[in-house]
């Protein structure tokens, strides 16, 4: 795990009800780069609008994320779970917190539902044409 720098500490001390409650927050323009304080950039991000994302992991398995905008304004959210600490996390991850693994998810759910159903008996059955052609 990162050490933070003291001015990103002291931001996220006092922007932590937010970022706990899954808000977004903007970052001062005073605090130091993230290339600089601590963070690393992932090995890939969901594409936001951001030229560059940075994170650092936390102490209760969370990490911070930053997505940094072509103006160089910082817009920061937490990931309840950080996914560099493991596979289990990292599915968790992007199945819970981003929006194509909750799409991928629901396919999938769905996809297992129509499966389970139709083992079961119930669901779509063909019918021939002719039952549904009347002369």
């Amino acid at each position: 795990m990162s050490v933070l720098d003291l001015a990103w500490q002291d931001f996220l001390a006092a922007s932590w009800p937010q970022l706990a409650a899954r808000g977004r927050v903007c970052a001062p323009p005073d605090l130091p780069h993230p290339s600089v304080s601590g963070f690393e950039r992932p090995w890939i991000a969901e594409p936001a609008g951001q030229v560059a994302d940075w994170t650092v992991s936390l102490a209760d398995g969370s990490r911070l994320h930053a997505h940094e905008y072509g103006d160089g304004g910082l817009v920061v959210h937490r990931d309840a779970l950080d996914p560099a600490q493991g596979l289990g996390r990292a599915a968790g991850h992007v199945v819970c917190e981003t929006s194509i693994g909750r799409a991928v998810a629901l396919v999938a759910l769905g996809t297992l539902l129509a499966l389970g159903l139709t083992h079961l008996g119930i669901g779509f059955r063909r019918v021939p044409l002719e039952r549904l052609v009347t002369a």
